[in-house]
């Protein structure tokens, strides 16, 4: 079967014309009812997104008193951490000077008085005292070159001093100790 069209060329055209401008139309109109849905939903999400803003606010303000609690307590803390940190230091140098103490006592000879024992850096030690003569002072070095906590005891100086209008010495010995 053959199709005849007896329409006039231009309003063949113009036909054409008319159904192109429809299909642009209603192409242009999906393309704006999409871009508004795209631009509502988004309108929505930061609706939301205030909304949800807003909330987290109220709960930062709402929980304020507790974080500034909590930075209290952590001070605090960080404060005993730095007490237990000495005492702990102390704890252990406790034994040490104790021990000290008993040996270089144990090592004392009549006529000898010791009036301090220092520290001045790691296992140095620094011993002041008087004694009647030199013989007592040498005794003392004895006993504690004896001693197994004292090595490397030395001299560091011996002064003539009077007491009481009798003569005496005073001096100052440098040993290490090995505790």
């Amino acid at each position: 079967m053959t199709n005849i069209n007896l329409m006039p060329p231009v309003l063949l055209a113009k036909k054409k014309i008319q159904w192109r401008n429809i299909l642009v139309i209603v192409v242009l109109s999906a393309f704006v009812i999409v871009i508004g849905f795209f631009w509502s939903n988004q309108l929505l999400e930061v609706k939301r997104k205030e909304e949800k803003l807003e909330e987290l606010k109220a709960a930062i303000v709402k929980l304020q008193p507790y974080l500034i609690e909590i930075k209290a307590i952590d001070a605090e803390i960080q404060e005993l951490r730095k007490r237990l940190d000495i005492i702990t230091q102390l704890d252990k140098d406790r034994f040490i000077w104790a021990k000290l103490f008993d040996q270089t006592t144990n090592c004392l000879v009549q006529g000898v008085w010791l009036e301090s024992l220092t520290n001045p850096s790691g296992k140095d030690l620094q011993i002041v005292g008087k004694a009647m003569d030199n013989f007592s002072i040498a005794n003392y070095m004895l006993k504690l070159m004896e001693s197994q906590v004292f090595t490397n005891v030395n001299i560091a100086h011996i002064n003539n001093i009077t007491i009481d209008k009798y003569p005496a010495r005073s001096f100052q010995l440098s040993c290490t100790h090995n505790i």
